[in-house]
């Protein structure tokens, strides 16, 4: 356990169950439509679609991304390592590579979501 985990114990922000910042029981609150496409964009090869851009789950993005809550990169984490046809599909690359910011973008925010993102990834996916 880390000393963070013990000043700061996650917990669920749903239902404040002490377990991790999503429990297992509350993972259901997030309608799922998951899709991987092929696209034929010049500066990308796929998109993978978790869910849609509405509801809680726009609201936790978007508390990620602007109310400096790094903390819920691992709840996002959670949610994608839940999904096995997600995983399998990123195991197929040998990088994830975050989105770069600018220096200015990233000192207003405090950090680079897309890297949280990223670096949690490759851990969990090896």
């Amino acid at each position: 356990m880390k000393l963070l985990d013990i000043i700061f114990p996650k917990k669920c922000i749903y239902c404040g169950k002490q377990e991790e910042y999503i429990c297992s029981s509350c993972l259901h609150f997030f309608k799922k439509e998951i899709k991987i496409i092929k696209c034929t964009k010049k500066y990308y090869d796929y998109l993978v679609y978790y869910a849609q851009y509405k509801g809680d789950f726009r609201k936790k993005l978007l508390k990620f991304n602007f109310n400096n809550n790094a903390y819920l990169a691992e709840f996002f984490i959670k949610l994608i390592l839940e999904n096995q046809k997600i995983c399998k599909f990123l195991k197929n690359f040998d990088y994830i590579v975050p989105v770069p910011m600018t220096n200015l973008a990233k000192s207003k925010r405090g950090y680079n979501q897309t890297q949280l993102l990223a670096k949690h990834l490759s851990y969990e996916l090896g």
